[in-house]
């Protein structure tokens, strides 16, 4: 069998991750479906603009600290050099980070549900939360070629090159 002298070109792999990335996307919406018929819809009642800055703020917050740690690998070990398992080693940190991602970018979201139930307010704060904080998870979660460049970056840093971009069809 012989080793190929280039990447291995994208698969299932790219495919099941932008699934996935849809799949996480979209959930803040149904949860917001679900919602209507739970907390009141009172139009006119407007929450406080400290409350709406303080959520506004939680999602600025967590998109700094996803971009603080939610790109920092491991670098691949020399053992990995083979191109077809650099792809698959990066493609599992890729799915680990984009998971992290998600967690810390959602977070804002469910801080949102949680104050749409403690303040009176109704569904304004889930609403402020999910209106600022679902690009901001699309742009961290959604697997194109900024965030597989930025990933693959931290796991070529020891010399092995890591073939993510080309796992992922955005090279």
């Amino acid at each position: 069998m012989t080793t190929p002298s280039g990447p291995v070109p994208p698969d299932s792999r790219a495919a099941s991750l932008r699934m996935l990335a849809i799949a996480l996307g979209t959930a803040p919406l149904a949860v917001v479906a679900a919602m209507v018929f739970v907390l009141p819809t009172a139009w006119d009642d407007e929450p406080p603009v400290a409350v709406v800055l303080g959520l506004v703020a939680l999602v600025g917050l967590a998109f700094a600290t996803a971009e603080l740690v939610g790109f920092a690998a491991p670098a691949l070990t020399p053992q990995q050099s083979a191109v077809e398992d650099a792809q698959a080693a990066s493609v599992a940190h890729f799915q680990t980070m984009m998971f992290l991602r998600f967690a810390l970018t959602e977070m804002p979201i469910l801080v949102g549900l949680a104050v749409s139930f403690v303040l009176d307010h109704g569904l304004w704060p889930l609403l402020v939360t999910v209106v600022v904080g679902l690009p901001v998870l699309w742009f961290e979660v959604w697997p194109g070629r900024r965030n597989a460049t930025r990933l693959a970056r931290s796991l070529e840093s020891g010399g092995v090159r890591s073939w993510l971009p080309e796992a992922l069809g955005t090279a």
